[in-house]
């Protein structure tokens, strides 16, 4: 924990969702569906067009999994986190 609160990761965010996380609660503030929403929305942005977007698509990727495969799109966004406990993450 000390890493991500005093590292190059600290952050806000990190803050509020990492312990969350560490404890697999995931009440909605922002759910998970529309941060997939959101993610498609950029991903197919006509500026992104030819574009390596390696790691969002990847990221897009773990949020599908997320919300259609464990049926989490209700959750919080940060619930993408078991995606990444499941792959060994």
């Amino acid at each position: 924990a000390a890493v991500l609160d005093d590292g190059a990761m600290a952050s806000p965010m990190v803050k509020l969702k990492g312990p969350l996380m560490a404890s697999s609660s995931y009440a909605p503030a922002f759910p998970l569906k529309y941060a997939l929403k959101d993610m498609r929305f950029a991903l197919g942005l006509p500026e992104a067009d030819g574009l390596a977007l390696d790691v969002s698509t990847s990221a897009t990727a773990a949020y599908v999994e997320a919300d259609e495969g464990a049926s989490l799109g209700e959750s919080d966004f940060a619930a993408v986190m078991e995606v990444a406990r499941r792959r060994g993450a």
